[in-house]
């Protein structure tokens, strides 16, 4: 007579340890993607430091053709937004190699005024608002002082 009391592992090929190291590599690989991926994005970065074209210091308003590379930027980390809330990475991770470049954008004035908090554009950005307080609570809760704070909830379309 069968019991119908299987646990997972009897049932799954493979060992729980082989499955955690597929895991690992699989979470490995997608980072060192990312990584590479943002190197079309070192432009939009590098426009963003202070004193630049898009700082927020800039006397300069940000044109459309500018918020439309700004845009860009930040769908970069809506697709590590993505990788995050699916498992495949993790907040670590993320943290550890991309806050200062999502803080970047999202701690920026005019990003914030002419995307972030725009009703329509805003609204495009909800898991970059998103991962972005998760960074910050990530730092928080180790005791890490950031220059960013948590997104204006009153100001996002997206309740962020």
């Amino acid at each position: 007579m069968h019991s119908e009391n299987f646990s997972f592992s009897c049932l799954s090929p493979f060992p729980p340890k082989q499955i955690h190291n597929n895991r690992r590599r699989t979470s490995s690989h997608y980072i060192s993607e990312l990584v590479r991926d943002f190197e079309g994005h070192l432009k939009i970065y590098k426009e963003l430091f202070c004193g630049e074209k898009y700082s927020g210091n800039s006397k300069k308003e940000l044109e459309p053709e500018d918020a439309a590379e700004i845009c860009l930027y930040l769908g970069f980390f809506e697709k590590i937004g993505f990788l995050l809330n699916k498992e495949v990475i993790t907040l670590e991770s993320v943290a550890e190699l991309f806050t200062f470049r999502l803080l970047l954008a999202t701690n920026n004035k005019k990003v914030q005024e002419k995307i972030l908090y725009d009703k329509k554009l805003g609204s495009r950005f909800c898991s970059v608002a998103e991962l972005h307080n998760k960074i910050v609570n990530y730092w928080k809760e180790k005791g890490v002082q950031l220059d960013g704070e948590m997104l204006d909830e009153k100001q996002c379309p997206c309740n962020c």
